[in-house]
């Protein structure tokens, strides 16, 4: 249950991580991947 509760607080700072160091396009591709395998997962 914490591990969940966990991950989906990380999402947004692995979202401005990629947005930062990587590419724009693969930022926001990896951003609506990962949100989606939240969406999956809930």
């Amino acid at each position: 249950m914490k591990s969940l509760s966990s991950t989906s607080h990380a999402s947004p700072v692995i979202c401005i991580i990629c947005f930062l160091v990587g590419n724009t396009i693969h930022a926001w591709y990896f951003c609506i991947r990962y949100s989606l395998l939240q969406l999956v997962i809930f």
